[in-house]
């Protein structure tokens, strides 16, 4: 094993192929495929129960960030044999965390591992969702070592591979037997508790290195889960879960270790079971690994034995560090210590995607159809209270309105007691009289000025009016008109018609006719007097 250091150095990097004579090597294109994020308001709860502890966490979301709560530990006692009595014990944990931590827009997430879980990953052509769903539950029962009647599982595109026209998904999924999922749920069935998401412990642990100070998409992290009875190793592609594996090699080696040697003999079998895991890991992904390795679970606790494997087996074995602001925020030296240990459901609790989801299709829908209700039940409380406030603000515009009505008025019968009102009423009443006054003793135009006004609109330049006679009295002609027309070339027979056509169509005057007219020459044209008779308004 003194070679282990010096072998992940050299692990291999991807080959490319050689092209084939006389062909362009394929054009290949990988996009990766980023989970969509989840709106996460109210309390997230997130329980690992295993046969030795209970591992909880609690956060709080505003919908864009979570805050952590509290995350905890509780082993159950050795001295308790019973099965009944350690269920017990498990369940009062979990009803008390739930109490102090829970509320009304709560969701718990309940969190699996160990060997009746298992992840796979295959290729498959890029098609439609309902033709993708069948056609990764037929491969999925294809390569997952559980029965399909015994098997639940979940999926999720994790990238799309383009070559030249060709389009290919890759596909992650996560599966569980039907008992493993019963056995869990039945616990949180007898409190009354309705688990909204089960999740698989290391592809949800992933969604934690985010937060580590130096986290990269395009890096590739280790991290290892040593418990009490297994350990699991699980490599991953930025946050990504692209390989895991359970040996058997746990932290009850060293319960009862009377000297030094024990941690060499536990740090062998260790290290056996990292190097199995990853010839296997480097032969399918073809990938750069890191020797630095992340510890978490029951071995963080120890700094001498992450020591001794570091000087031993030349990995940089480190305890899985604390220190992003927002996951530690008003807790540094709690989370510091607990955090760690308690990887998976701080993963769960924090995480802001969607993940795989093991739990069963009815459980599922019946979450979906209390997560719609609890969402319409809050927009109803958002309208009531948007539509309470305009009726508030309403109702105050309102009475505000009344009461400068109010004031008004007031004002108003105030103002009718003062002498300046008196005088208006006074200057008002005078106003009054003169302006009744001067409609009585306005002019009203007469009938002659009317004719006149009308008739000097009338006459052209070129006719001179020299008399007129109106009789007011007279029911046919009463009015009599005589004048001359004066023409330097144009005929005074046609300026004398033009004129006698414009009093015809004048509303003024009708039955206009020419009695007398006499054309004379003269020394610069022509000129002729005439007389007319006509009826004007009277």
């Amino acid at each position: 094993m003194t070679g282990l250091k010096l072998w992940t150095k050299k692990t291999k990097p991807p080959v490319a192929e050689e092209p084939v004579q006389g062909n362009a090597a394929p054009t290949v294109k990988i996009e990766t495929l980023s989970p969509r994020r989840r709106l996460n308001v109210g309390r997230q709860l997130a329980f690992a129960v295993d046969d030795n502890a209970i591992q909880m966490a609690a956060a709080t979301g505003n919908g864009f960030n979570n805050r952590l709560l509290d995350v905890r530990k509780t082993y159950i006692p050795s001295s308790l044999e019973d099965p009944d009595e350690r269920r017990s014990f498990a369940a009062n944990a979990i009803n008390s965390f739930v109490e102090r931590f829970g509320g009304r827009l709560t969701e718990i997430s309940l969190i699996l591992d160990g060997p009746d879980t298992a992840l796979r990953t295959f290729s498959l052509p890029d098609m439609k969702p309902a033709d993708l769903h069948s056609a990764v539950k037929y491969e999925a029962i294809r390569q997952l070592p559980f029965p399909s009647d015994d098997c639940l599982f979940d999926y999720r595109p994790v990238q799309r591979i383009t070559t030249d026209s060709k389009r290919h998904l890759k596909i992650a999924v996560i599966a569980s037997t039907k008992r493993l999922v019963q056995e869990q749920l039945a616990l949180f069935d007898e409190l009354g508790l309705e688990v909204a998401h089960l999740y698989h412990c290391q592809y949800v642990s992933g969604q934690i290195l985010r937060f580590l100070r130096d986290f990269s998409h395009d890096t590739n992290y280790a991290m290892i889960n040593i418990q009490r009875e297994r350990c699991e190793i699980a490599y991953y592609h930025g946050y990504r879960l692209e390989f895991s594996h359970i040996g058997s090699t746990g932290s009850s080696f060293l319960a009862n270790r009377s000297d030094p040697t024990m941690f060499e003999y536990f740090a062998e079998a260790l290290a056996t079971e990292i190097q199995n895991s990853l010839d296997y890991y480097s032969g399918q992904q073809s990938s750069q690994f890191s020797n630095n390795i992340l510890v978490h679970g029951d071995l963080a606790y120890s700094e001498e034995l992450i020591d001794r494997l570091s000087d031993r087996f030349g990995f940089a074995f480190q305890r899985f560090p604390v220190e992003h602001p927002s996951l530690i925020e008003g807790n540094e030296h709690q989370f510091h210590d607990t955090i760690p240990v308690c990887l998976s459901v701080t993963a769960a609790v924090t995480s802001s995607v969607v993940l795989p989801d093991l739990l069963p299709s009815e459980r599922k829908e019946r979450h979906r159809i209390h997560s719609v209700n609890r969402l319409g039940v809050a927009s109803l409380v958002v309208l009531a209270g948007i539509l309470g406030t305009f009726w508030l603000s309403e109702t105050s515009s309102t009475h505000s309105v009344r009461s400068y009505q109010t004031n008004l008025l007031r004002e108003v019968e105030a103002f009718k007691t003062t002498s300046t009102f008196v005088e208006y009423n006074r200057i008002k009443q005078k106003i009054a009289s003169n302006q009744a006054y001067i409609d009585k003793t306005k002019e009203v135009p007469s009938c002659l000025s009317l004719n006149l006004k009308e008739l000097s609109h009338m006459t052209p330049s070129a006719i001179r009016l020299r008399s007129m006679d109106f009789h007011a009295g007279s029911e046919n002609e009463n009015l009599h008109i005589s004048g001359v027309v004066t023409t330097k070339s144009s005929p005074p027979e046609v300026v004398l018609a033009e004129f006698v056509e414009n009093l015809v169509a004048s509303p003024f005057w009708e039955n206009v006719k020419v009695d007398r007219y006499i054309k004379k020459r003269t020394k610069d044209g022509f000129s002729m007097e005439f007389d007319l008779s006509m009826k004007g308004i009277t």
